[in-house]
């Protein structure tokens, strides 16, 4: 603009107009891309949080998960594998308590067997160390003890035997008493 002439020319109306054109769209082009990459931070930040949580399943940190955000693909990435998660944790418990209970199992298996074995090796140490001590009767007598706490090994042996068969392997023994 001249001092003169303070109207804008139709020439310098059109290079206005297009430069307002060129600065509107080149800040909507940037005002975009800064929220196309705000947006795309927070979707990255999430997609961090579940590779995290992937590798806390991986190196078996069950109590960590996920946190749940928008109802989005991404959430339901997260879901799934929280879900992975809690049901790996329950099964390591199931293990757990499965392992204890077979080691009760194994304890208590050994005390039943060990009990009437000392029966049959003290009776028949004492047979074989003092036989002329021993008169026919009472001879008899430990050789029945013998006979009985080895028939009911026997039994035992052949219950235990026939629930496994049964069973698969995945057997639940029930223990009642019995008098030695």
């Amino acid at each position: 603009f001249t001092e003169r002439n303070l109207q804008p020319s139709e020439g310098q109306w059109l290079t206005l107009r297009a430069w307002i054109r060129s600065v509107s769209l080149l800040s909507t082009v940037i005002l975009f891309l800064v929220l196309f990459l705000f947006l795309l931070g927070q979707k990255l930040a999430y997609l961090r949080e579940i590779i995290q949580g992937v590798d806390a399943l991986r190196t078996h940190r069950l109590e960590d998960t996920i946190p749940l955000r928008e109802a989005n693909e991404l959430t339901e990435l997260a879901e799934h594998i929280n879900f992975l998660s809690e049901t790996e944790r329950r099964l390591r418990q199931q293990e757990m308590a499965l392992q204890a209970e077979r080691e009760r199992m194994i304890r208590d298996l050994s005390h039943d067997i060990r009990t009437p074995l000392t029966s049959i090796v003290g009776n028949t140490a004492a047979i074989l160390e003092n036989e002329d001590s021993f008169s026919p009767e009472q001879k008899r007598r430990l050789l029945e003890d013998v006979n009985e706490d080895a028939q009911w090994l026997i039994r035992m042996v052949e219950n235990l035997l026939s629930i496994t068969r049964m069973s698969g392997g995945q057997a639940k023994i029930e223990k009642d008493c019995e008098a030695a």
